[in-house]
C-alpha cells in the first residue's frame, strides 16, 4: 500500500488497516472536507479514519468563516492485492511413550490474509497429517499424534491448498526410542538324578524376564540341541524341561533367546549327571548234557548250565526247549543255575534249548541239538491159550477166558482181548506177563 499526495502537504499514517489523516500547517478556524466518504469515520475533522477496500484518491478541503475554500488537497491511497503469508510454524515433541514407543508433535501455525477457501494441510516428514478447513483463524493450533520415536531429523509443512506458495516448513528432531528393552535376568539349570535304565537324566529350570516381545517364540536348548519352544505371549516366570538327556558328567549349558529379539537371550553352565549306566545282563554260555534214551519210556532228559553275568534284579531265568519243556529259576540270581528237562520225548528229531530273563529279554541264549532216537523194545506175545466153557442151557451163553504170555510190554496203553462176536475184555499197565483175560 502507498500513499501519495501533493508536495505542499504531508500527512497520513497506517493505523493497522486503517489510515488516520492529520493536518498540523491548518491552524484557523475552519471547516473540513473530505470525499469521497466511503469507509470513512469522522469525514469532517482533519483527522478522518479511512479503510479502502481498492486504490483511491481522497480529496480534503478547507472552508473559512466566509464560506471560502481556503485549502484543497488529494490524497491517493493506492491498495495493492493481499498476499496470504504464513509467519511462524511451531513445533513441540511430547516425551515418548514406552508402552508404544511413539511421541505426539504439537505447534501452532501463525498467518496473515489466508484464502477464504481450500484446506490447510500440516504434514510431517513421514506423511503423518492434520487437515483444516476454511474459514481459518490465526494463529492455528494442530496436533500429530502416535509418531514413530527414532530420534531422526524431521520437519513440519503448513500449506493453504488454494495458494500453494502461503507455505511454511520448520524442522525438528523427532524423539528417542524409548521402547522397553527385553531382559532375561535369571535362567536356573537344575540336574534330576540320573536314571539306571535308561542313563539319562532329566534339566528343569525357570526363565526370568521383562518387556518381553509381543510375538515370536521363547525357546530353550542345551549344549547338544535338545530344546524346549513356547509361544507368544509370554509370563515371567516361564518354567522350562529338557528330559531324557545322555548323563556322560560332562559340562554343559543351556541357553534362552526369543526369536522376535534375538538379542534378548542368557546362558547357563552346568554339569551333566555322571553317568549311571549297569553293565548290561549278558548269558556268558549255555551248555547242555544229553541222557540217554530210555526203553521203558522211549524218553530222555536234558541237563545243562547257564552261566552269565549282571544278571536283573528281579523276574525270571526260564529254560525251555523245542517242545515247550521249561525250568523257571526266580530272582534273586547268582552267575550260573543248573537245570534239567527230563522225560523228554525221544524222537530223533533236532531241537534246541533257549535261556531268557524275563526283565531284560535282550539278555538270552540258545544252543540246537538232536533228540536220541526212540528206544521203545520191540513186544513180542510168546504164547495165546484160549479155553471155551460149556454151554448154560438156561441162559444159552458159554464162558470164553485164556492167558497170554509177552514179553517188552508198552508202558502206556490198554491190551484188549475181542472175539470175532465183538466181546473184548480189557487190561490196564503196568502189564505184566502172563495176563489173563475173560
Amino acid at each position: 500500500m502507498s500513499i501519495n499526495s501533493s508536495a505542499t502537504i504531508s500527512f497520513g499514517n497506517f493505523n493497522s488497516w486503517s489510515i488516520s489523516f492529520d493536518d498540523p500547517e491548518i491552524s484557523y478556524p475552519a471547516a473540513y472536507t473530505w470525499s469521497p466518504t466511503t469507509n470513512m469515520t469522522n469525514p469532517n475533522t482533519l483527522n478522518p479514519t479511512v479503510c479502502p477496500a481498492a486504490t483511491e484518491t481522497y480529496t480534503l478541503e478547507a472552508t473559512d468563516a466566509n464560506n471560502c475554500v481556503t485549502t484543497s488537497n488529494d490524497v491517493t491511497i493506492t491498495v495493492a492485492p493481499c498476499t496470504c503469508t504464513i509467519s511462524a510454524l511451531t513445533a513441540n515433541t511430547d516425551p515418548c511413550n514406552p508402552a508404544t514407543n511413539t511421541y505426539d508433535l504439537n505447534g501452532e501455525i501463525t498467518f496473515s490474509t489466508p484464502p477464504a477457501t481450500g484446506t490447510l494441510t500440516v504434514t510431517d516428514c513421514n506423511g503423518n497429517n492434520q487437515v483444516f478447513n476454511a474459514p481459518f483463524t490465526s494463529p492455528q493450533a494442530y496436533s500429530l499424534t502416535g509418531l514413530p520415536a527414532d530420534g531422526a531429523a524431521c520437519d513440519v509443512t503448513a500449506v493453504f491448498s488454494a495458494d500453494p506458495t502461503c507455505t511454511l516448513t520448520t524442522n525438528f528432531n523427532a524423539e528417542a526410542d524409548c521402547s522397553p528393552v527385553c531382559s532375561i535376568s535369571g535362567l536356573t539349570a537344575v540336574t534330576a538324578p540320573c536314571q539306571p535304565a535308561t542313563n539319562t537324566y532329566d534339566l528343569t529350570g525357570d526363565i526370568t524376564f521383562t518387556d518381553a516381545p509381543a510375538t515370536g517364540t521363547l525357546t530353550v536348548t542345551d549344549c547338544n540341541g535338545n530344546n524346549q519352544v513356547f509361544n507368544a505371549p509370554f509370563t515371567s516366570p516361564q518354567a522350562y524341561s529338557l528330559n531324557g538327556l545322555t548323563a556322560d558328567g560332562a559340562a554343559c549349558d543351556v541357553t534362552a533367546v526369543f526369536s522376535a529379539d534375538a538379542a534378548c537371550t542368557l546362558t547357563t553352565n552346568f554339569n551333566a549327571e555322571a553317568s549311571c549306566a549297569v553293565t548290561p545282563c549278558n548269558i556268558d554260555s549255555l551248555t547242555i548234557a544229553i541222557g540217554a534214551c530210555q526203553p521203558a519210556t522211549s524218553t530222555y532228559d536234558l541237563s545243562g548250565v547257564i552261566y552269565f553275568s549282571n544278571a536283573p534284579a528281579t523276574g525270571t531265568l526260564t529254560v525251555t526247549d523245542c517242545n515247550g519243556n521249561n525250568q523257571v529259576f526266580n530272582a534273586p540270581f547268582g552267575s550260573s543255575e543248573a537245570f534239567n528237562l527230563n522225560a523228554l520225548t525221544a524222537d530223533g528229531a533236532a531241537c534246541n534249548v533257549t535261556a531268557v530273563f524275563s526283565d531284560d529279554a535282550a539278555c538270552n541264549a540258545s544252543i540246537n541239538y538232536t533228540a536220541p532216537t526212540a528206544c521203545n523194545p520191540n513186544c513180542l506175545f510168546t504164547s495165546i491159550e484160549d479155553t471155551i466153557g460149556f454151554c448154560d442151557p438156561g441162559t444159552n451163553l458159554f464162558p470164553r477166558y485164556g492167558e497170554v504170555t509177552f514179553t517188552d510190554p508198552p508202558a502206556t496203553g490198554l491190551l484188549v482181548f475181542s472175539d470175532c462176536l465183538g466181546n473184548s475184555d480189557t487190561l490196564y499197565p503196568p502189564f505184566t506177563s502172563p495176563a489173563n483175560y475173560y
